[in-house]
């Protein structure tokens, strides 16, 4: 089932290209509206993250239970 779903996906990507290309081939300018999206996309900040550096040494009282002694 796994790779029947895997070939589906695939087939979905190639097919929105496709249809993606084809409106870009018959619709006048619409090169212009791609073109703006994948700007947006990449002018776009992207998310900075803050969580670094947050783990501890875990002290004698947090393996309670988790180690055999």
């Amino acid at each position: 089932m796994y790779k029947f779903l895997r070939y589906v996906l695939i087939a979905t990507v190639l097919l929105l290209a496709y249809v993606a290309g084809l409106v870009i081939y018959l619709v006048p300018y619409a090169w212009l509206v791609a073109l703006g999206i994948v700007a947006f996309m990449l002018y776009r900040k992207q998310p900075h993250y803050t969580a670094h550096g947050t783990a501890k040494w875990a002290e004698p009282e947090d393996l309670e239970g988790m180690i055999d002694e």
